[in-house]
């Protein structure tokens, strides 16, 4: 880095030490895609996991207050109407 440009980097995270920051700044962009890779298959899995929990407690207020599909009619997705 020159004199005119700062030492704090562009996302500063305060929990990063200096070394962890070096660190990311030496990795190669194989590196950095096969991070990007692992974190996108664990957002996938987190997602999946949320959707489960979500489903699960839908179903258990559908059961307990007997709603129905006409009374969910504008929240549920529905096939398109084919030709």
């Amino acid at each position: 880095m020159t004199k005119n440009q700062s030492d704090t980097p562009l996302f500063f995270n305060p929990f990063q030490t200096p070394d962890s920051v070096i660190a990311r700044e030496n990795q190669t962009v194989e590196q950095i895609d096969a991070e990007i890779k692992r974190l996108e298959e664990a957002r996938e899995k987190a997602l999946k996991k949320k959707k489960d929990e979500d489903l699960k407690t839908v179903k258990e207020l559908c059961k307990m207050h007997g709603f129905t599909a006409t009374q969910l009619r504008g929240v549920l997705k529905t096939r398109k109407k084919s030709n």
